[in-house]
């Protein structure tokens, strides 16, 4: 039998990585159910076992806008392969409603350095590109993390990232992003520091090109320091 991931263990470490404290899930600013936070490994068992498996969740940003997320933690690609009649998540995201305002989180738990190697990274990306990427899918943001790997740990929580990660969206932070003009003197965000698209602090965010993080640093020599850094729609090697 197919299982989502290979070890049960791992699908552990991904659940907490996206439920725990400073988590994913509480870094896009949504607030996690204790059922969700407190899965029991009966319970991850069962999951395991399905062909994929879904957390959808809504968070009010303001009294009229809302955000969702869903992610979809899954091992077969083919799922998405039309030809190979799966079509089961494809129909699901056809069906979502609000599509414009959902984050789309895809989780593909087997790894380009596990089974399947070259052939498999490239009938990924064809189909992400045919199917995933459509423009009927004008999802808010999409990630794609194309292994476990990506998510067994919370690298957002290692001690040579910065100690404050705080994104500002450039449609629910704009006032915040144009003071920035002034207060950096510069005449186009382009002129800050960028961050590639496919970075994994970009990543775990759901940050999209035209977004800005902000950045603070501890330093034993010079207290604390900050920058800022502009989303580019750059893949970086």
């Amino acid at each position: 039998m197919t299982t989502i991931c290979k070890k049960l263990s791992d699908l552990k470490k991904i659940f907490n990585t996206l439920t725990e404290k400073n988590g994913m899930l509480e870094r896009r600013l949504y607030k996690v159910p204790s059922k969700l936070k407190n899965i029991t490994n009966i319970e991850l068992e069962e999951i395991n076992k399905k062909p994929y498996y879904i957390i959808e969740l809504a968070r009010d940003v303001t009294e009229d806008d809302k955000r969702y997320i869903i992610i979809m933690i899954m091992r077969d690609i083919q799922l998405f392969n039309e030809k190979k009649k799966k079509m089961e998540c494809i129909e699901y995201i056809k069906n979502i409603k609000n599509i414009e305002k959902t984050s789309l989180v895809i989780i593909y738990t087997i790894g380009n350095k596990e089974d399947g190697g070259k052939s498999y990274l490239q009938n990924l990306n064809s189909l992400e590109n045919y199917y995933i990427k459509k423009d009927c899918f004008k999802f808010h943001d999409l990630t794609l993390f194309y292994s476990t790997d990506e998510l067994l740990t919370n690298k957002m929580n290692h001690e040579l990232q910065p100690s404050i990660i705080k994104l500002l969206k450039q449609d629910e932070n704009k006032p915040e992003i144009d003071e920035l003009y002034d207060k950096l003197t510069i005449s186009g965000l382009e002129q800050l520091q960028q961050y590639c698209i496919n970075d994994p602090v970009v990543k775990f965010y759901g940050a999209i090109p035209g977004d800005v993080f902000y950045l603070e640093y501890k330093s034993q020599s010079n207290g604390i320091g900050y920058n800022y850094r502009y989303v580019t729609n750059i893949n970086c090697l």
